[in-house]
């Protein structure tokens, strides 16, 4: 059977196949063919017209959105050059983004107890101990991260020794510097009570062991000494105008950026380049704005381990985005509506963490409002497939 090129390639063959520029030469069929192709050459003219006047990859940087398409642009080519070791437990061609909301209700999986976590404004899972939740207080209650077991029991109590405590507002875990080893970002990004900053800071300690022999009192006091973690590093981030209330912190996985979204007006900032070795200093760059819910404050945030899933939490709704591998977490935030995922409100729940087994879908945990003896933790568990 012959081949049937498309209509363009034969109209590019007799065009280039024409020599003589005489309509003697060329005749009525060439004529015509030659008019199509400067038609075509006109539309494409105008599209290249119209791509100057909106260029959205050159935006000023105030530009949310063209600012978001930029990231996302440069962050395809950082993905590669930082994903070696996050990503070992990524498989592409295994996870699909669900097409249907993939969590169930809520379900009570333990009590902390509120003399000690009293004001919750961070929950992440651990990477290196299996059924320990990370957790801190937000501004007044020092440089202490607390670690938990699902059902609510306090294991341990860690100072990160030396470093302030402005308003540590969420927590992260993840990759870091050293390959193979796993780390936890503080962040004290809050404005604590309206206090002026000039910067805002986020720290980063490689994860400890969490001692299952060591236990808490009933009024939530270890039994031993706090563990102090002197190994730390400090990454101090600048905005480039004014300093922004901020209560959600992610560590993206797949390019080793930290993220932080605004609660004042949804903006998402981005770290300049990945974190490395040591204490340093940085410049946050504007990611966009998010989409969905931008007067609402966002109060805390998470990221999957493989990178593809995003929770945004709000004091009444918790947003829910997949995306695929070479999209930038900025890009999506303020390109897309998130889903709404199950979430019953508490007294005054402010943070969010994926589990560290897929499964079990996500976590929440509220601040006690001074009103309960014990907060309740949450669970979200996975849908079955999804």
């Amino acid at each position: 059977m012959p081949r049937i090129l498309p209509a363009c390639f034969l109209v590019a063959a007799i065009v280039g196949s024409t020599t003589s520029t005489t309509p003697a030469a060329i005749g009525r069929g060439g004529l015509r063919h030659r008019r199509l192709a400067r038609e075509d050459n006109k539309r494409q003219r105008r599209k290249r017209d119209n791509a100057d006047a909106n260029p959205v990859a050159l935006a000023a940087p105030s530009d949310a959105a063209a600012a978001a398409a930029d990231a996302n642009s440069l962050t395809k080519s950082t993905i590669k050059a930082t994903s070696t070791t996050s990503n070992s437990n990524r498989d592409d061609d295994i996870f699909k983004c669900p097409t249907s909301i993939p969590f169930e209700g809520q379900v009570n999986v333990g009590m902390v107890n509120a003399m000690a976590v009293s004001e919750a404004s961070g929950l992440v899972a651990s990477s290196l101990n299996p059924g320990i939740l990370f957790t801190h207080n937000d501004f007044g209650h020092g440089s202490v991260v607390i670690a938990s077991r699902e059902d609510g029991t306090i294991v341990k109590e860690f100072l990160i020794d030396g470093a302030e405590s402005i308003d540590y507002e969420d927590i992260a875990a993840g990759p870091g510097p050293v390959e193979g080893m796993h780390y936890l970002y503080v962040g004290d990004i809050g404005d604590g009570n309206r206090i002026e900053r000039d910067s805002i800071v986020i720290y980063r300690v490689p994860e400890p062991v969490v001692d299952e022999n060591t236990t808490t009192s009933a009024i939530g006091v270890t039994t031993s000494t706090t563990m102090p973690l002197t190994d730390w590093d400090a990454l101090t981030l600048t905005y480039p105008g004014r300093v922004h209330n901020a209560e959600s912190l992610m560590l993206d996985p797949m390019t080793g950026l930290l993220y932080i979204i605004s609660r004042t007006d949804g903006s998402i900032w981005r770290t300049e380049s990945v974190w490395g070795e040591g204490s340093t200093t940085m410049k946050l760059v504007r990611a966009g704005t998010k989409k969905s819910q931008p007067g609402r404050p966002a109060t805390g945030a998470d990221i999957s381990r493989d990178g593809r899933e995003i929770l945004v939490k709000h004091y009444s709704t918790i947003l829910y985005y997949c995306r695929e591998p070479d999209e930038e977490i900025g890009h999506v935030l303020s390109t897309r509506h998130g889903v709404k995922v199950p979430y019953k409100r508490e007294i005054k729940g402010e943070s969010v963490a994926f589990a560290a087994q897929r499964e079990l879908g996500y976590y929440t945990l509220s601040e006690s409002g001074g009103a309960v003896s014990e907060v309740p933790i949450y669970r979200y568990n996975r849908i079955p497939g999804r």
